[in-house]
């Protein structure tokens, strides 16, 4: 039977007295490969999370630039008047 001690896997003797034969090797070599899979995944969550700031960050910027641009430029906002056309032509 294979139990963990202080963060040790170790082999302990079974009911019948007799050792399983488990060898925890590949399984921790396994599990080493797993863990590195997991950290390597969550650098690139936090770069994409990074990333995704940076998107609203810049939409943001983007916005309050759009909005004094429409406000500077008045003629975006005059009144139109089809008959008269553009600038009462």
């Amino acid at each position: 039977m294979v139990v963990k001690v202080n963060n040790d896997i170790v082999e302990v003797l079974g009911p019948s007295g007799q050792q399983s034969g488990f060898d925890p090797g590949p399984f921790l070599e396994w599990l080493d490969r797993l863990t590195g899979a997991v950290k390597e995944m969550t650098r690139q969550m936090r770069w994409v999370a990074d990333a995704t700031c940076s998107v609203a960050r810049g939409n943001e910027q983007l916005t309050a630039s759009l909005e004094i641009f429409l406000k500077e430029c008045h003629f975006f906002m005059a009144p139109w008047d089809e008959d008269e056309g553009v600038g009462g032509q």
